[in-house]
């Protein structure tokens, strides 16, 4: 059986990630990416990202390249979610190609499998994401411009398209990371600056033809507007702890520790997300950057800086969310491979390994598969089942709160919540109607208004307005559509 798992153990890494398209889209961020991507085909515009027809410049544009020839061919979750997958898989190809060449073919196997069973891989790549094809971009572009360091400079040209591209999945922060980590990579390892001289020019003016594609375009398209909000806010911002629902409070439960959460959050969230992997990992002192014999190993070195530097970046950035340290789990996953099949004090054969990662990716599939599709059932299902049939039946859809007037019995307030499910979006395929400025009156004939969490005191049976339109009342769950028709 191990022989068998041996030879397919690429088969593993698929297993978690199956079921990718039976649940619908979540909110906020994957509903965002969906709904935006769906208006820009509507819009025919693959230039300026835009929500219900307002630009919308929270992530630059290659999620949405990737995503919109799938959509407007399959316009359902499978399109949507296909270039995380395809990206989550690409990079774990890259990797075992690396790790194959740097190490041994054992080691590139076990690298390849943690990453792809690792739970922060897992739920990205089932997730319609800009991290997948950041972490991708991200990969080879570490990899190849260490490769450039071994003699072979041209690799470089590959290293300065992969960034360039990840500036396109995520914005300068690629460059940032970049940069920090050549700067430690000069200084820690001193033998490869021999291989430093060449195609940097050439390798610049690549960068800045992939950049300039999307950004200059956009720039002109938008003009100030989209420096203010794409660069400064979303960017600078965001860094600075601008983002405040996803910044860690004074109040947080960490507290206790007496030490600042920044330095915590991240480093439990890849210690979870490395089960059961980095127990082992700690016993075989994982962080070592030295063979058995105590050698200096330089591309452990590398590792271990590529790593550090995405830790430490995130860890003092003042926006926290659970994806960003993506980037730390394929260099983590090189540094553990090695280290259990190197330095454990109980060694393993690979079959071994291989084995226990079998019952892993089928674990984490069943998990991955059950957390997900609940999740979407109790929170999601509802809500998008109204705008499928608004879409589906010709129907206006409003999005809006609830609220009783004084002034009428009539008449109820309407008040948009345009962040509380975006997927509707992706859903209805149509531009939205804001009903915060309205009541049912106003709202036009043909046309379905969902609210979230409100208690109605209307009766089920249809009513007339004092217009003469006539109103019907669907409960679904934790929502209600009020149907609004002409008779």
């Amino acid at each position: 059986m191990t022989s068998l798992l041996r030879r397919y153990w690429y088969l593993l890494c698929v297993i978690p990630y199956l079921g990718f398209w039976t649940y619908g889209l979540t909110d906020l961020d994957e509903g965002f990416y969906g709904a935006v991507t769906m208006d820009m085909l509507r819009r025919g515009d693959w230039i300026t990202p835009t929500l219900n027809g307002v630009p919308w410049f929270e992530k630059p544009i290659l999620a949405y390249w990737l995503s919109m020839p799938f959509v407007s061919v399959m316009p359902n979750e499978f399109g949507a979610r296909l270039p995380s997958f395809i990206c989550t898989l690409a990079t774990a190809w890259v990797l075992y190609r690396f790790v194959k060449k740097q190490f041994s073919e054992d080691t590139a196997i076990l690298s390849t499998l943690i990453y792809s069973t690792s739970l922060l891989t897992v739920a990205i790549g089932r997730m319609m994401m800009t991290d997948a094809p950041l972490v991708l971009c991200l990969t080879i572009a570490f990899t190849t411009f260490y490769e450039s360091l071994q003699g072979n400079q041209k690799l470089r040209l590959i290293t300065a398209t992969a960034l360039g591209f990840a500036v396109l999945a995520k914005g300068p922060v690629a460059l940032v990371i970049f940069g920090l980590i050549g700067i430690f990579t000069f200084w820690r390892l001193p033998d490869t600056r021999s291989n430093w001289n060449k195609h940097w020019i050439t390798g610049t003016a690549i960068l800045a033809v992939i950049i300039a594609a999307w950004y200059v375009p956009c720039y002109l398209a938008n003009g100030q507007t989209f420096i203010q909000q794409f660069l400064i806010e979303q960017n600078i911002g965001r860094f600075r702890g601008g983002d405040t629902a996803h910044a860690l409070k004074d109040t947080d439960p960490l507290a206790w520790l007496k030490i600042p959460s920044y330095f915590l959050f991240y480093p439990l969230v890849i210690a979870l997300s490395s089960l059961p992997w980095i127990v082992g990992a700690f016993r075989s002192k994982w962080w070592k950057t030295t063979d058995t014999d105590q050698s200096k190993n330089p591309v452990a070195t590398f590792l271990l800086i590529w790593f550090s530097v995405v830790l430490v970046f995130f860890s003092i950035s003042g926006t926290k969310l659970v994806h960003y340290v993506l980037p730390c789990i394929p260099p983590l996953s090189i540094l553990i491979a090695n280290a259990l099949l190197s330095r454990h004090p109980k060694p393993r054969q690979i079959d071994s390994w291989i084995s226990q990662s079998a019952v892993v990716s089928v674990a984490i599939f069943g998990i991955a598969q059950y957390a997900f599709y609940s999740d979407w059932q109790k929170r999601f299902k509802d809500v998008q089942s109204f705008a499928i049939e608004a879409r589906e039946k010709n129907l206006q859809l409003v999005e809006g709160n609830l609220g009783r007037s004084e002034d009428a019995s009539d008449e109820v307030n309407l008040s948009l919540n345009d962040t509380g499910h975006p997927s509707l979006g992706f859903y209805y395929r149509k531009p939205i109607v804001d009903g915060s400025a309205g009541i049912l009156e106003a709202l036009p004939v043909n046309s379905l208004a969902i609210f979230r969490e409100v208690e109605l005191a209307f009766d089920s049976e249809p009513q007339k307005l004092s217009n003469g339109n006539t109103m019907r009342v669907e409960p679904r769950g934790r929502y209600i559509g009020i149907y609004i028709t002409k008779d």
